[in-house]
């Protein structure tokens, strides 16, 4: 009842995964209930809330058929809704936003989350090109960009350290990978 989904068509599980209808405001007080109950037991600084999972059965049993057609609207604005307070209630956890390697990144959540992954592929030369990208419509400091291992695990392409570092530069720069690990000259070079 929850879960984005046709009534008389299978639901699409997609990654194993379904979409919460976050055009219902039950369902946007449960969700900012949740998360309030854990951020406020815990020490946590960084949340990275990602949204990977394709929004394919826009359908919500709450709306009438007439409203079908302003689900994905309904949704985007529950979303912000949700977002609205709960960095309200925690303006010191900084939130990242993911979504679907940039299928659904959005703009507006810039307003919450300061930061956005930009795509899960870590290739420093793949990364050039998603970056240039994504600075179309996001600050480039607002990118997450990090130095992953080589070969990268997803082209099995090398790239230079220094390659790496530059790239991740042009972002929010971190570090994807254990240095425990690294040769004595990447060490050195890093």
């Amino acid at each position: 009842d929850w879960v984005l989904h046709h009534p008389s068509r299978l639901r699409s599980e997609g990654r194993n995964q379904l979409v919460l209808d976050l055009s219902r405001l039950e369902v946007q007080n449960y969700i900012i209930d949740s998360v309030t109950n854990v951020l406020g037991g815990a020490n946590i600084e960084y949340v990275k809330w990602d949204m990977n999972r394709a929004l394919t059965d826009a359908y919500s049993m709450k709306l009438p058929a007439s409203q079908q057609g302003e689900v994905y609207h309904r949704y985007i604005m529950g979303l912000y809704r949700i977002f609205e307070i709960v960095t309200g209630r925690f303006p010191h956890v900084i939130f990242e936003s993911c979504a679907s390697g940039g299928g659904r990144n959005d703009p507006g959540l810039l307003a919450w989350c300061p930061q956005v992954w930009t795509s899960d592929n870590t290739d420093a030369f793949s990364r050039t090109r998603i970056q240039m990208g994504a600075s179309l419509w996001q600050p480039t400091r607002c990118q997450g960009s990090h130095i992953s291992t080589c070969p990268n695990h997803q082209t099995h392409r090398t790239v230079m350290m220094k390659t790496r570092f530059i790239v991740a530069l042009c972002g929010t720069f971190g570090l994807e990978l254990d240095v425990t690990k690294l040769s004595k000259e990447c060490m050195s070079e890093l």
